[in-house]
C-alpha cells in the first residue's frame, strides 16, 4: 500500500514542483555532459594541454554537485513544510514514524531516480553540443556519434546518489522523531529569523555596507599592488570572507533599514497597492533572510564566472593573435650564437616560404616603459624600450603579408598589442631619445607581430631609422621563419631540444611554432571558459528555481489574500498585473548587490589575473553578454512563476 501511495505521490509532487525537477535533471544532465568529455580520448588528443581539464572538471563538479545538493536539502524540507498537514494526518491514522519517513523517502529517491535516467538522456546530447564546440575550437573535424562511458555514467550516478542519500536520510531522521502537532502546524510557521530582535538592525546594516565597501576596497588594493604586497593570501581569504559577510548581513537586516528610512513616511508606502506589495516583501525578507543571502551569493558567483569565462575568450583570443605571427620564432641571448640549426630543421621538415635573422636593441632608457606603467600599461618585465631597426620592421611585415608602413624622418613607430595601442592613442606618448637623438612618436600598429611572449618585445617594440639603430647596443638575435607546411607542437619541442643540445640552456631566449602557441591558448582558454560557464549556468538555474517554487507555494498558502483583493473590488487584470509587480520585486531584490559586486569583481579580476590586457571597450562588451545571457535564463525562470502565480492568483 505505501509503495502505491509513494508512487502517486511521487506523480504528483513531480506536477507540482516541475521547476525544481526540471533544474535538478538539467544540473545533472550537464554533470553528465562534462564527465563525458572528461573521459573524452578524442578531446584530450586534441592538445596535450587539455589532458589538465580532468582534474579541473572534476574539482568543478564538485562544487556543483554541493550546490545542487543544497537545492534538494533545501527544496525537500520546503516540500516537508508544504506537506506537512498531510503527514500529520497520516500520523492520526495510525500510521508509524517510520512508515511515513520510509514513504516520504521513497517519494523523493524515485524523482531522484527518475531525474538522473533523464539527465543521462539530455546529457548525452548536451555532449554532441559541447563536444561540436570544442571540435570548432580546434578547428578539428567532428562527426555526431554515440558517445558512452561507463566511467562518466558511475562517477554522475555517484554524485545524484550522494546527494539524494544525504539529504535523504536528513530527512528521515527529522520524519522519526516529530510529534503529530509539530506536522500539523509546520506549514503555519515561516523560517526563522537569524536574528531574533529587531534593536539595532538599523546600525547592523549598516555595518555590513561598510564590511562590503572594505571587502571591496582590499580586494582592488590587492589587484592593483600586487608586486607591493607580501601576504596576498591572507588578504584574499579577508576580502571574501567580508564579501561573503556583508551579502549575509545585508539581506538579514536591509527590512529593518528600510522601515527606519523609506517606509516610515506615510505618503510614500499608502499609495496604490505599495503597502500589499511592500508588506509582503519585508514579511519574506524578514524571515528568509539567509536564504536570500545564499541565493544573492550564488549569483554574483553567477555573474562573475560568465563575466569572466568571456574576458578569458577575448584575453586568450587576443594574446594568441598578438604572439602567433610567425611560423618559427627563435632568439638567442648571446649575439655570437647563430640560430642556423632551426633553420636547417625548417628547411628539412617543413619547407621555408622566407625567412630573416635580425637583432632586436637595447634602447637604453625607460622613458617609454615608465611612461606606459604610469598608464597602467601591460608592458611586461622589460626595464628598457626593445627596439626594431626600420629596414627590419618593413621586411618582417612583408613576410607576414601586412601593408607597408612609412617611417617619417625624426619620428619613431610603435608595434603593440591591441591593449596598449588603445592607450597610445588616448595619451599623447612623450619624445623619447635614442642613440644622442630625439624622436617623436607617429603611430602605433597592432597586427600580429610576436610581442606578446618576448620574441619582439614584452608587450612593445619601437622601430626607429636604421642609422639610429645601429648605435644601439643588440641585446638578443631573433630568426622568424614563415614554413610552407604547418607547424606542430611536436615541432616546437623537436626545435628546444635541438637547440638545447647545440646551446646552454641559458643561450636560448624564446623558441616556438604557431601550432605550439596555438593549441596552448586554445586549450587554456577551453579549459577556464568551458568550467566558468559551467559554473555559472548551474547557480543560476539552481537560485532562479528556489525563487520560481518559493513563489507558486506562496501563491497557494496565501490565496485568500487575492480573495480578500477581489473582494475589495480589484478586478482580474488589475490583480494579474499586481502579480506581475510582486514577482518582479521578488526576483529583483536578489539582484541588487550581485549585479554591481560582479561588475566590480569581473573588473579586479581581470586586472590582476588578466594583466590589464583587456580594454574597457572589452569589458563592458562582455559585461552587456554575460548580463544578457544571465537575464535570459532569469527572465525564463520569471516568465513561468508569473503566469503559473498569476493562474492560481486569478483564474
Amino acid at each position: 500500500m505505501l509503495s502505491r501511495l509513494a508512487v502517486r505521490n511521487a506523480k504528483r509532487s513531480a506536477r507540482d514542483y516541475l521547476i525544481y525537477l526540471v533544474t535538478v535533471t538539467f544540473s545533472l544532465s550537464m554533470v553528465y555532459a562534462f564527465n563525458l568529455i572528461v573521459f573524452s580520448s578524442e578531446i584530450r588528443n586534441l592538445s596535450y594541454g587539455m589532458s589538465a581539464m580532468t582534474g579541473i572538471i572534476i574539482f568543478i563538479s564538485l562544487i556543483i554537485v554541493l550546490v545542487i545538493g543544497w537545492l534538494i536539502c533545501y527544496m525537500t524540507r520546503f516540500i516537508l513544510e508544504k506537506r506537512s498537514r498531510e503527514f500529520g494526518t497520516y500520523l492520526l491514522l495510525g500510521i508509524p514514524n517510520r512508515d511515513v519517513a520510509s514513504l516520504f523517502v521513497r517519494e523523493n529517491l524515485l524523482m531522484g531516480a527518475a531525474a538522473l535516467m533523464i539527465s543521462l538522456l539530455v546529457g548525452s546530447f548536451l555532449y554532441q553540443i559541447l563536444d561540436m564546440i570544442i571540435m570548432r575550437i580546434f578547428q578539428a573535424s567532428y562527426q555526431i556519434q554515440f558517445q558512452f562511458s561507463a566511467k562518466a555514467l558511475a562517477l554522475t550516478a555517484g554524485y545524484g546518489a550522494a546527494i539524494y542519500l544525504f539529504a535523504m536520510a536528513r530527512v528521515r531522521r527529522q520524519l522519526s522523531k516529530i510529534k503529530i502537532c509539530d506536522l500539523l502546524y509546520m506549514e503555519k510557521k515561516n523560517e526563522a529569523s537569524a536574528l531574533k530582535t529587531g534593536k539595532g538592525h538599523w546600525t547592523l546594516f549598516l555595518a555590513a555596507v561598510a564590511a562590503c565597501a572594505a571587502g571591496g576596497g582590499i580586494l582592488w588594493y590587492l589587484c592593483h599592488h600586487s608586486e607591493e604586497v607580501h601576504n596576498g593570501g591572507v588578504l584574499l581569504l579577508l576580502s571574501v570572507v567580508l564579501l561573503i559577510g556583508s551579502i549575509y548581513g545585508i539581506y538579514m537586516t536591509v527590512t529593518s533599514f528600510l522601515s527606519k528610512t523609506v517606509l516610515a513616511g506615510n505618503s510614500f508606502k499608502y499609495k496604490k497597492h505599495r503597502l500589499f506589495l511592500l508588506r509582503n516583501m519585508t514579511a519574506r525578507m524578514r524571515t528568509m533572510g539567509v536564504t536570500i543571502g545564499t541565493l544573492a551569493l550564488l549569483l554574483t558567483l553567477t555573474l562573475t564566472a560568465t563575466s569572466m569565462g568571456l574576458l578569458f575568450e577575448r584575453f586568450f583570443s587576443e594574446k594568441r593573435e598578438s604572439t602567433m605571427s610567425f611560423d618559427i620564432t627563435a632568439s638567442t641571448a648571446r649575439p655570437s650564437e647563430d640560430l642556423s640549426p632551426v633553420s636547417a630543421y625548417a628547411e628539412e621538415k617543413l619547407g621555408i616560404q622566407s625567412q630573416l635573422a635580425y637583432p632586436l636593441y637595447d634602447g637604453g632608457n625607460k622613458t617609454l616603459t615608465d611612461w606606459f606603467r604610469k598608464q597602467d600599461s601591460p608592458v611586461g618585465w622589460m626595464e628598457f624600450a626593445p627596439v626594431l631597426a626600420y629596414s627590419d620592421y618593413k621586411e618582417l611585415r612583408q613576410m607576414l603579408g601586412y601593408r607597408e608602413t612609412e617611417l617619417k624622418e625624426g619620428r619613431y613607430l610603435i608595434q603593440c598589442t591591441p591593449r596598449i595601442r588603445e592607450i597610445a592613442e588616448q595619451e599623447k606618448i612623450p619624445d623619447i631619445r635614442f642613440g644622442g637623438e630625439t624622436l617623436t612618436f607617429q603611430e602605433s600598429r597592432s597586427e600580429p607581430f610576436g610581442v606578446g611572449d618576448g620574441f619582439n618585445g614584452t608587450g612593445y617594440v619601437v622601430i626607429v631609422p636604421d642609422n639610429i639603430a645601429a648605435k644601439l647596443p643588440v641585446y638578443h638575435m631573433s630568426l622568424a621563419v614563415q614554413t610552407e607546411k604547418e607547424t606542430t607542437p611536436e615541432d616546437a619541442v623537436n626545435l628546444v631540444n635541438l637547440l638545447y643540445e647545440t646551446y646552454s640552456y641559458e643561450g636560448i631566449d624564446t623558441c616556438n611554432t604557431k601550432g605550439s602557441i596555438r593549441d596552448t591558448y586554445l586549450s587554456v582558454f577551453t579549459i577556464l571558459a568551458f568550467s566558468l560557464y559551467y559554473v555559472g549556468l548551474i547557480f543560476v538555474c539552481a537560485a532562479a528555481a528556489v525563487l520560481a517554487v518559493h513563489q507558486l507555494s506562496e501563491a497557494v498558502k496565501y490565496q485568500f489574500r487575492y480573495e480578500i483583493l477581489s473582494k475589495l473590488g480589484v478586478g482580474n487584470r488589475e490583480g494579474k498585473k499586481l502579480v506581475f509587480q510582486q514577482q518582479l520585486l521578488f526576483f529583483g531584490v536578489p539582484l541588487m548587490i550581485p549585479v554591481p559586486l560582479s561588475i566590480f569583481l569581473s573588473r579586479q579580476l581581470s586586472y590582476w589575473m588578466l594583466m590589464n590586457e583587456i580594454s574597457d571597450k572589452t569589458f563592458l562588451h562582455s559585461q552587456g553578454i554575460s548580463l544578457g545571457l544571465f537575464g535570459l535564463v532569469y527572465l525564463i525562470y520569471f516568465v513561468t512563476s508569473w503566469r503559473a502565480c498569476s493562474r492560481l492568483a486569478f483564474s
